[in-house]
């Protein structure tokens, strides 16, 4: 399945970019990770992000980075351990920042490809992602100093 959601911020693309675009930057974005390590492996940046309240973890690999345009595409490779989860490996992740009003406001964009977990329905599927992704852009905006803005 697929799901998608966008959210306007009302800060620059680049500034919102700087703190949503760190592969790595993730345990200070959510309030659902508790760590993350990044190291290199297999031909490319891998992520070990544990989840808040476990002691599993997840693998996920960057499969593509862009800077200038502010993009970056990862998959979930191995999953360990973590309860509650509605998606799993082959997860395919999209982070993107567009600009809305250049220098003024922009788009977060987050969107995923993957199939939900035996017993997980479509719109539970859904809800996690939507979830995940407000939680990641209110500890954007709170990084920013911005009240919750989406």
């Amino acid at each position: 399945m697929k799901a998608s959601t966008s959210r306007d911020i009302a800060w620059p693309a680049d500034e919102v970019w700087r703190i949503a675009g760190r592969f790595n930057g993730l345990p200070e974005i959510s309030s659902m990770t508790a760590a993350s390590e990044l190291f290199k492996g297999g031909g490319g940046e891998v992520r070990k992000l544990t989840p808040k309240g476990s002691t599993g973890y997840l693998l996920e690999r960057l499969l593509h980075y862009d800077d200038a345009g502010r993009v970056f595409h990862y998959v979930i490779e191995e999953v360990i351990n973590v309860e509650g989860m509605a998606y799993g490996v082959g997860y395919k992740g999209t982070l993107h920042i567009k600009d809305d009003v250049p220098g003024t406001s922009c788009v977060y964009t987050y969107s995923a490809e993957f199939e939900p977990l035996e017993g997980v329905t479509e719109a539970q599927g859904q809800e996690a992602v939507e979830s995940f992704v407000q939680d990641c852009i209110d500890g954007v905006c709170r990084l920013l100093g911005l009240a919750d803005r989406s």
